[in-house]
């Protein structure tokens, strides 16, 4: 009687343990998690959205990557688009920022709320001379804008910075009479000179 009692407390016993799993996990193969792909590599958007390019994940190839585009907020405003003369980045315009070569464009205080390798945008005074009947006669008015640049291009000449080289302008208040029409700014803007320029110097031998 003694034997059989303790058989059947020891089916008992290994009855409960498995029960609550400690028993089988303790013999049962452990599973092995497969292995998770390798995240595919990073990819930047030309700000003209045209095309994709992979940084490659090759650490001896990112620096030659890094040459043919700007790193994040290292893009400057040439005034008057010219980049061998005065350049800035994320610049007040407190003395005014000519964006055309005479002038009749220029951007005042401005707050920049976005600086980075793909686009700036920036708020503040657009002083703009109405070219009706010339520019010379024509007054200048001063409205409120907000501009987007685009489109970095290097320029080798200019130690290898980068430039903006398309403007796109908002105006929340609107334009005066003068300034409708035919009499309307340019807008959007593309600096084609400053692009031609600055693409010439890093072609030239």
């Amino acid at each position: 009687m003694v034997l059989v009692a303790l058989l059947a407390a020891g089916c008992s016993s290994a009855s409960s343990s498995s029960g609550g799993g400690t028993a089988a996990s303790a013999t049962a193969p452990t599973a092995t998690a497969p292995a998770s792909p390798a995240p595919p590599a990073a990819s930047v958007i030309p700000s003209d959205g045209t095309s994709v390019k992979a940084i490659p994940s090759d650490r001896a190839t990112v620096s030659a990557w890094a040459s043919d585009a700007p790193a994040s907020g290292n893009v400057y405003l040439a005034e008057s688009q010219d980049p061998r003369g005065t350049t800035a980045r994320e610049p007040r315009c407190g003395a005014g920022c000519p964006l055309s070569g005479d002038g009749t464009t220029v951007l005042w205080n401005m707050s920049w709320s976005r600086w980075n390798g793909a686009e700036a945008v920036g708020a503040g005074t657009e002083r703009i001379e109405s070219c009706n009947p010339d520019c010379a006669s024509g007054g200048q008015y001063a409205v409120k804008v907000v501009v987007t640049l685009t489109r970095p291009v290097k320029d080798c000449g200019a130690g290898g910075l980068f430039f903006w080289t398309h403007a796109s302008f908002a105006w929340p208040a609107g334009l005066p009479a003068a300034l409708s029409g035919g009499g309307a700014p340019v807008n959007p803007w593309d600096f084609s000179q400053l692009r031609a320029q600055a693409t010439a110097s890093c072609t030239q031998p």
